[in-house]
């Protein structure tokens, strides 16, 4: 009876393990640095896809916005007060994709004394806009392995992506401030809380929540409130939104301290706001009209019957 239980297990895994296809693929290197670009040049950036699989596979290429992470982890953490987070997925052409993946012939090590099967040299332009800002650029390149054979698939995948970076000449400036924080209108039982953000620097960037702390008597910290994620352009005045709930707040007036983080720095503002009474709207009333005979139709039927005479004669 054990034997059989066994045996059963062992085929059913074996069923199991037949059925799904791996695939592990991965790029060479995995940062690649194009240098500096002028606007309005164009760049050919090469790179390698590598797997350690020996099956033909196919690898469908896209591209995504840089991600901000990347400067946390290597030796380009200072340019980050140099980067600028404009769109540049435009600017990418592939020249083939997908991109066909063969065993090669001699099988390479990598570092880790892992066997590369397969290796792939693959070539994409970057045209750079003329009106490109200054400061370093950078997207990722996604891998997703596709089966050269109909009807198959990969359902284990193990993808390492590409990261370019390059620099187009220029002062890159990555600053912003808070104009003005200021109450604004009631919704349901929160006060909007208006904040004018603007970029004063040279680059595109992204804002984090802004927090604003909100203080009552003594200096107290009654409340603290985010507002949403925005992205700026270089001196683009962003109106930026926070709901306080003040359901149980008095009416008057209220010192508060916003401050928005933009990565590579921050900027603070202090103000005054004020919660008060809300105005009551007039009741609704059904507006009548006078009632205008419209002689202008007495007109039309004159110059009708004096039409009708006249042709009877």
């Amino acid at each position: 009876m054990i034997n059989r239980k066994c045996l059963s297990i062992v085929f059913f895994f074996t069923l199991f393990i037949a059925g799904v296809h791996a695939q592990s693929v991965g790029v060479s290197p995995p940062i690649l640095d194009l240098g500096e670009i002028k606007p309005g040049e164009s760049k050919i950036a090469t790179f390698y896809i590598v797997t350690i699989s020996e099956e033909v596979s196919l690898v469908q290429l896209t591209k995504v916005k840089g991600n901000l992470d990347f400067f946390n982890k290597n030796e380009y953490r200072d340019k980050l007060f140099n980067y600028s987070e404009e769109n540049i997925l435009s600017w990418i052409e592939f020249i083939n994709n997908p991109v066909e993946v063969k065993k090669t012939d001699d099988s390479l090590k990598t570092k880790t004394g892992t066997r590369i099967r397969g290796a792939k040299e693959v070539n994409f332009i970057v045209h750079i806009s003329k009106n490109a800002e200054p400061g370093y650029h950078m997207a990722i390149i996604n891998l997703n392995p596709l089966s050269a054979e109909p009807g198959k698939m990969f359902t284990i995948k193990a993808i390492a992506p590409l990261t370019f970076i390059f620099k187009v000449p220029g002062k890159a400036i990555r600053e912003g401030r808070i104009l003005e924080v200021s109450s604004g209108s009631y919704y349901n039982n929160g006060l909007i809380l208006d904040i004018f953000f603007q970029n004063t620097g040279t680059v595109s960037m992204s804002a984090l929540p802004a927090e604003i702390k909100i203080f009552g008597k003594n200096s107290s910290l009654i409340g603290i409130v985010n507002s949403p994620y925005v992205y700026t352009k270089p001196g683009e005045l962003k109106h930026i939104s926070a709901l306080w709930d003040v359901k149980n707040v008095e009416y008057g007036k209220y010192n508060v301290n916003a401050t928005i983080n933009y990565f590579s720095g921050h900027t603070s503002k202090e103000s005054t706001i004020e919660v008060y009474e809300r105005p009551e709207l007039p009741p609704a009333r059904v507006v009548e009209k006078e009632f205008i005979f419209p002689w202008w139709v007495f007109v039309i039927l004159i110059v009708i019957i004096l039409a009708y005479i006249y042709y009877k004669r």
